[in-house]
């Protein structure tokens, strides 16, 4: 190490005007499938558990939570401007496993909207904001039980504007 890096890595050198805000990731381990390509400490559920038996989620939630709770001395004051829920499949996870991983009470706060808005920009993430679809001869590709739905949980503003795109190949 070089005299000049050691002397801006020391402790105490870095001097902030605020503090940084922060991106929190959730991890939910478990998948229908493990997909071959992926490098996520990911689980294929059923695969190892015995016939029948319910996904630990609730337990998993409960650790993730008291981590989170644990990690509160060291972050506070700082805001959390991300919520990225991945890893897995999330839609695994029941709504009651979610709603105490997102409760949905009013401990979100959002410099716009009603009590309990910031919840409304938390959602997206396990609903993607975007979609392709395959369509042939002008007509969706969907299977015989698919729609299309579009989700919206934001209360605060009723009209929205919904952007189609299509391209040819």
């Amino acid at each position: 190490m070089t005299d000049a890096l050691r002397h801006w890595t020391r402790p105490g050198t870095l001097q902030l005007q605020e503090l940084p805000p922060l991106s929190l990731y959730i991890h939910l381990p478990w998948c229908l499938k493990k997909c071959p390509y992926c490098d996520f400490n990911s689980h294929e559920w059923g695969a190892t558990a015995a016939p029948g038996a319910a996904m630990p989620e609730l337990d998993y939630v409960a650790a993730v939570v008291a981590d989170l709770e644990s990690a509160l001395p060291l972050i506070w004051g700082r805001t959390v401007q991300t919520v990225f829920i991945g890893g897995g499949t999330p839609s695994l996870f029941s709504p009651d496993a979610i709603d105490r991983l997102l409760p949905p009470d009013d401990v979100y706060r959002h410099r716009h909207g009603s009590r309990g808005h910031g919840r409304d920009h938390i959602l997206p993430t396990l609903v993607p904001p975007s979609l392709t679809l395959p369509v042939h001869a002008g007509t969706p590709a969907l299977g015989t039980w698919q729609s299309v739905v579009v989700v919206d949980t934001n209360v605060d503003n009723p009209v929205r504007t919904l952007h189609l795109s299509f391209i040819s190949g």
